[in-house]
């Protein structure tokens, strides 16, 4: 049995370690223009003007132009497509966020519900391609399958977001067979986004 002391050792090792792997894959490569974070300041110049982080983001989700549901059985491809969709530059997609159950939230937060759900699901995007399914050193052994695509624009972007979504197939099947499919007109309508 391990001692508390050395516990502490090993949670303060492994958050050291996860950190020295988030400033190692989100640092920019050379070709990628960083548009959401300069690590300078909170105002990067963007045409000429300068705009606040909030206001690049807005500016980035407002350029959105389709919304995109994943819908089926589970264990039917829906990690491949999407691990493969999100490594365009123009796409985000999520893995298994699971935007129907959680769509209350975003639909009463009227002030900035669509905002905050493309940010949560680019987020998510971005956590699973550094530490999840879509990540590079991920250990095969664990799932028997790799998702990640070498090279490519997995958990990020170039310039800006066209498409943006969530797989999660079978679990929001479940829920439109349970609950009605009223709830994706509810999001078109919210998010102003064609779905």
């Amino acid at each position: 049995m391990r001692s508390p002391l050395q516990i502490v050792v090993v949670v303060v090792a492994g958050v050291l370690v996860l950190s020295l792997l988030l400033l190692y894959y989100t640092k920019t490569d050379e070709h990628q223009e960083n548009f959401l974070y300069d690590g300078a300041t909170d105002e990067k110049q963007v045409n000429g003007s300068f705009l606040s982080f909030e206001k690049r983001i807005r500016k980035l989700y407002d350029g959105i132009q389709t919304f995109v549901l994943f819908i089926g059985y589970g264990r039917s491809g829906h990690s491949l497509v999407a691990a493969i969709l999100d490594a365009h530059s123009k796409i985000v997609i999520a893995n298994e966020f699971d935007v129907l159950r959680k769509w209350n939230y975003y639909k009463n937060n009227t002030w900035n519900g669509k905002n905050k759900l493309f940010f949560d699901l680019h987020s998510n995007s971005r956590e699973s391609a550094m530490f999840g399914k879509r990540a590079q050193f991920r250990s095969v052994s664990q799932t028997g399958y790799a998702y990640h695509v070498a090279g490519q624009w997995q958990g990020t972007f170039k310039d800006n977001i066209k498409v943006i979504g969530d797989k999660h197939g079978d679990v929001t099947s479940f829920f439109l067979m349970r609950h009605g499919f009223q709830v994706l007109d509810e999001i078109e309508k919210v998010i102003k986004v064609p779905l």
